[in-house]
């Protein structure tokens, strides 16, 4: 339980970070992507050794659907409804594979 804690702290840390950030971010060629690439490899058992997480840990499918989450959230966010209209082959195609 303990690692679990100290894995969602670190992700709510990183995701204040990003939000804090994110327009110095837009104005450079970083994403928040990349923030929270450099925040994993910072935080990791390479480095720091904060959160230690193994592929078949059950909190990396929690921490992969809230990644997602955030992703299509702001991605949902940016786009606007004529480019939706325009274009929505290509987003209806990607929500229908999530929907599988």
């Amino acid at each position: 339980m303990e690692k679990v804690t100290s894995l969602l702290l670190a992700f709510a840390v990183v995701l204040l970070l990003a939000v804090l950030v994110s327009s110095l971010a837009h104005r450079t060629i970083l994403s928040t992507a990349a923030l929270f690439l450099i925040a994993g490899f910072l935080l990791g058992p390479g480095v720091t050794d904060v959160v230690s997480v193994t592929p078949d840990s059950p909190i990396v499918a929690t921490l992969a659907e809230l990644a997602l989450f955030a992703v299509l959230f702001t991605d949902g966010m940016r786009v606007g409804w004529l480019d939706l209209r325009s274009a929505w082959r290509l987003p209806g195609r990607a929500l229908g594979w999530g929907f599988r």
